[in-house]
């Protein structure tokens, strides 16, 4: 997990997430800011908290700060999958509480300086180069000023820069607030890769969508490819993967083809053979009957036997009792 890949000139970390890093040509960008946008319930938080977890389980310690989560719930949702969290948390992962009080931001008392100071402490103890900010946008609806959201965006931008830390963030996307394209745009500066997830109900099922948008320094698959969230987390499922899969079946699909075709060939030659084997026979012995009759013919006109006490049967015991 913790082993680099440089692809296209940037050096990348994996998540863990096969289809993902698959995606991406080898995961996050190391030492940089990816942006996952979605919109609530469409897996941002899981699939910022897994990548966080696979880490963690391959020796690299990292901090989740939570803008509107109570961490301790954090943790207990995570329990619906299998990773261990708790066990984690007591040596590689760190949860911090940076959800906001209304009334101190609306009276001008919050910026980042004295969050960021406290995440350089946590990091200076316990190692991590990884960090997630999970509903950043949060600090924006509560702040309500364009201004100072860019101030605090900037902020941010540049302390993580100076840091190196491959930081992911997590951000809502809400059509119906008329400030959501504006925040969004502030939001994106922070990034050298952007993620959306999608999800939505149909009449069937529901489906949920994976797409990078953005990739600084990296090629990367522009379409969109469908993710499921099951017990082991988020599951990338990889079209290029399903195609190679179908072509493997249709490969074998046509050999067993070919071996029934053969199969049934050799079904349907077998009784010819034996009907022409029957034929045989009986004209064998159509032609052995037609090649003897005067034998025969003798036999039925052999001369009867002639009439005489010689030829008389012996009576039983039972006639002699009887004379």
């Amino acid at each position: 997990m913790n082993k680099k890949n440089r692809t296209g000139g940037v050096v990348k970390t994996p998540t863990g997430i096969a289809g993902f890093d698959h995606l991406t040509g080898g995961g996050l960008p190391a030492g940089r800011t990816t942006l996952v946008l979605g919109r609530p319930g469409s897996g941002k938080t899981v699939l910022a908290l897994q990548t966080l977890v696979n880490g963690a389980r391959q020796g690299e310690p990292g901090m989740f700060v939570s803008f509107n989560e109570f961490p301790p719930q954090l943790v207990e949702n995570a329990g619906a999958f299998n990773w261990d969290v708790a066990a984690l948390e007591k040596e590689k992962l760190v949860f911090m509480d940076a959800r906001l009080k209304p009334a101190v931001v609306k009276a001008g008392q919050f910026d980042l300086n004295g969050l960021l100071a406290a995440l350089q402490a946590v990091a200076a103890e316990s190692g991590a180069r990884r960090v997630v900010l999970d509903s950043f946008d949060v600090l924006f609806t509560l702040l309500d000023d364009g201004p100072a959201e860019l101030q605090e965006i900037f902020r941010l931008r540049d302390w993580l820069f100076a840091r190196q830390f491959t930081a992911l963030v997590t951000a809502n996307l809400d059509g119906a607030d008329p400030r959501a394209a504006q925040r969004l745009a502030g939001v994106q500066l922070l990034a050298d890769c952007v993620v959306t997830l999608d999800y939505r109900l149909t009449e069937q099922a529901a489906v949920r969508q994976l797409r990078v948008t953005k990739y600084r320094g990296s090629s990367y698959a522009e379409a969109p490819v469908p993710f499921s969230i099951g017990e082991s987390g988020i599951k990338v499922h990889n079209p290029l993967a399903r195609g190679a899969a179908g072509a493997a079946a249709a490969a074998a699909l046509g050999s067993e083809i070919e071996s029934a075709k053969k199969e049934l060939a050799a079904r349907i030659e077998a009784p010819d053979n034996f009907l022409e084997v029957r034929q045989a026979e009986r004209a064998f012995r159509m032609r052995k009957a037609s090649a003897s009759p005067s034998r025969a013919g003798k036999r039925r006109t052999a001369k009867p036997a002639q009439p005489g006490p010689a030829n008389q049967e012996a009576p039983s015991a039972g006639q002699d009792s009887l004379l």
